[in-house]
């Protein structure tokens, strides 16, 4: 980050330029932080808990630009299915609430990290909003892909099912007219 006074770069944690001494106006820190946020800034700053996160999982991280964290829960989804047996909804159900009691933390903390590395770009205020809104806030992208996924993976087992059905109503009639 660069003071706004003598333009020198200066930590983003800092209250006081240490070159000048004029005050740094924390507030752009905060407008920065919505601006990065997006929408939904109130309720993820003052809700403890995350309904989204709870029913949508690693769809929501994606839509949040979570990348790391959501593949890493489902990559675990994945492990559980195919490992873990009967108890695999149980754990995915408490996975999923552990998760929503702590995203609206997490998700506060990787804001307050992108956007510090903005803030230390030494660009001047307006270029750094203009990255703030461009890099934060939610990506529709991934859902839109994930359904598309998902509408292909159904079609082809609605016609895989379909064809099955056809062959064995086929085959049983082929039986009948040979018992005949």
């Amino acid at each position: 980050m660069k003071c706004i006074n003598c333009n020198k770069r200066i930590s983003s944690e800092v209250t006081f330029c240490p070159y000048c001494g004029v005050s740094i106006n924390q507030e752009f820190s905060i407008d920065y932080f919505k601006t990065y946020i997006g929408n939904n800034y109130d309720i993820l700053t003052t809700k403890s808990f995350s309904w989204n996160s709870l029913f949508f999982g690693f769809i929501y991280f994606f839509y949040r630009k979570m990348w790391v964290l959501g593949i890493i829960e489902l990559l675990s989804l994945f492990i559980f299915y195919f490992y873990l047996g009967n108890y695999t909804y149980l754990i995915i159900f408490f996975m999923n609430l552990f998760i929503a009691f702590n995203f609206n933390s997490w998700y506060l903390e990787d804001c307050r990290l992108k956007v510090n590395l903005i803030k230390d770009q030494e660009l001047d205020n307006n270029k750094i909003m203009e990255l703030c809104k461009k890099k934060g806030g939610v990506t529709k992208t991934p859902i839109i892909i994930l359904l598309i996924i998902i509408m292909g993976v159904t079609s082809f087992y609605f016609v895989k099912g379909v064809k099955n059905i056809i062959t064995s109503v086929v085959n049983e009639n082929i039986i009948r007219r040979s018992t005949i």
